[in-house]
């Protein structure tokens, strides 16, 4: 049995992988099958469900915080999911509703997404361990999933016809919030607000330097 980790920040795409996975026969990837906070018999109940299939994993990124537990309990495979944090940005405000004031909410959510990926990146260091890192905008092309399989170790010869997951569109999700109008400058709008934040910047410059603004 082979145990892996799916994680990563919020809409990174850790439900669509934990979907796609699970549609091998020998896989039981489960997205967020329970709450760390009722660590650790929810986790035990978990690997136990999960006996005979040969690969054992879930998704859920707030495994992110959880690094040194899930480490010392199984010494998972890590996938951990990239996404360009603006895009990132984009996609956690596309689902809110009410927003009075999204200069103020675009500074704070970001303060909190950059604070959360420097905080993952640490305690991988301090505990020594290999997060292989996904890009999103990569591993949800068929040669990019390809590479996650590969990593895993699940044979593509015994995999089934492909089912494409079931999510809400992405136009669906706009329709239904009216808060705020999506036009092609809004990427732009949130790099403006985002980038004058200087402990975002920092981190952004350390860790996404491959990235272009």
């Amino acid at each position: 049995m082979r145990y892996f980790i799916i994680t990563g920040m919020g809409r990174t795409g850790t439900h669509w992988l934990a979907q796609m996975l699970s549609q091998h026969p020998d896989v039981y990837c489960p997205h967020e099958p329970f709450s760390f906070w009722s660590w650790p018999a929810a986790f035990d109940k978990w690997k136990k469900v999960g006996e005979g299939k040969a690969f054992v994993g879930m998704s859920n990124s707030y495994a992110r915080c959880f690094i040194p537990e899930i480490e010392n309990a199984i010494h998972p495979d890590w996938v951990f999911l990239w996404r360009h944090p603006f895009d990132l940005l984009q996609s956690i405000v596309s689902r809110k509703e009410g927003i009075k004031n999204i200069d103020n909410f675009l500074r704070s959510l970001a303060m909190d997404v950059f604070g959360q990926l420097e905080c993952v990146l640490h305690q991988a260091d301090r505990m020594n361990i290999k997060l292989q890192h996904f890009y999103f905008d990569e591993y949800t092309t068929t040669p990019g999933f390809s590479t996650v399989t590969d990593y895993l170790g699940i044979p593509w010869e015994t995999w089934p016809e492909p089912v494409e997951p079931t999510n809400v569109s992405s136009a669906e999700r706009r329709a239904r919030t009216n808060h705020l109008e999506w036009k092609s400058n809004t990427r732009s709008y949130i790099v403006d607000v985002v980038v004058q934040l200087p402990k975002v910047r920092a981190v952004y410059d350390r860790f996404i330097d491959a990235w272009m603004i």
